[in-house]
């Protein structure tokens, strides 16, 4: 391969670097996968996690209450305690 142009090489590092982070994001896809099929809690938590996460961005407060509800269902120890924790300190 003749790169006639500096400019080419930055499009074929860019490419190379493209290339690298698909590829660790297949590997890091692939153990989250894993821990899902054999961890159930781990699904919970991820689940909520993202959930949580989309509220945020969001900026929807009305489904707050449905998501901490669905947390307290879960059944998870430690969300558990930190919904105890974060409703005795908003509630008025």
């Amino acid at each position: 391969m003749v790169l006639r142009n500096p400019l080419d090489l930055v499009a074929v590092l860019r490419f190379g670097l493209l290339f690298a982070v698909v590829a660790a994001l297949a590997k890091l896809a692939a153990k989250v996968d894993a821990l899902k099929k054999d961890w159930p809690e781990f699904a919970a938590m991820r689940r909520l996690a993202l959930r949580f996460r989309g509220l945020l961005k969001s900026k929807n407060v009305d489904k707050l209450g449905v998501w901490l509800k669905d947390a307290q269902r879960s059944g998870l120890y430690a969300s558990n305690v930190s919904l105890a924790r974060c409703r005795a300190t908003s509630t008025p």
